[in-house]
């Protein structure tokens, strides 16, 4: 009896061990590809999901719109994604990487990590690569409260906007900032609207990244 004790100890450590390593594994910068077939998209969810079926596991797969960020993946762009109903049904090739990233499902945006898309293509084709560059998140630490978005990488460059270090409920902002030539400055992409946005560039020592 004891021996039979010892041994479903063993394997409740082995299994439950196991397990919390698969669930805990991932490491900023991992990658991994899927081949997933395409469902479409759901209705009544908060935010909107892209629905597949995982060809090898046959088990239910959900993107978001916040981990496709626009401008960095591969192949088929994210509005097409979202928009095209001719892709439903079809094939496709996803690559992700584990890093950290900005979600929104509301107000405002905030800081998590998870898998974010890479590469995203109808299986069987094959996309032109593009240099993709990731945006970094950060936060602003002027204490002006806020940081100018120069056109230029110049101090003397036209201000097009500011970008204020306070959201609307008084919490820290946070944004994206992609790093660019410029080894003293970050570019910032900043949406006006869904089809809008402000491209300019704002100084790296009034910026905080944020790793998670």
């Amino acid at each position: 009896m004891k021996k039979f004790h010892l041994l479903k100890s063993l394997f409740l450590l082995f299994f439950f061990g196991l397990t919390t390593f698969s669930a805990f594994s991932q490491k900023i910068g991992q990658t991994k590809k899927l081949s997933l077939l395409f469902k479409g998209i759901p209705v009544g969810y908060q935010i909107e999901v892209l629905q597949f079926t995982d060809i090898k596991t046959n088990k239910l797969v959900e993107i978001n719109w916040n981990v496709f960020i626009e401008g960095c993946n591969n192949g088929i762009s994210k509005n097409t994604m979202f928009t095209d109903k001719s892709l439903i049904g079809k094939k496709f090739d996803v690559e992700f990487i584990y890093m950290t990233y900005l979600h929104n499902e509301g107000a405002a945006d905030y800081v998590n990590t998870d898998w974010v898309v890479t590469s995203i293509h109808q299986t069987g084709t094959n996309p032109p690569k593009k240099n993709v560059v990731f945006p970094k998140v950060g936060k602003i630490i002027d204490p002006d409260g806020y940081v100018n978005i120069r056109k230029e990488m110049n101090v003397n460059s036209p201000i097009i906007k500011r970008l204020e270090a306070k959201d609307d409920n008084d919490n820290d902002a946070v944004y994206y900032f992609y790093p660019c030539s410029g080894a003293n400055w970050y570019q910032i992409r900043e949406e006006i609207d869904y089809e809008n946005k402000i491209v300019g560039y704002v100084y790296k020592n009034r910026i905080q990244i944020i790793d998670k």
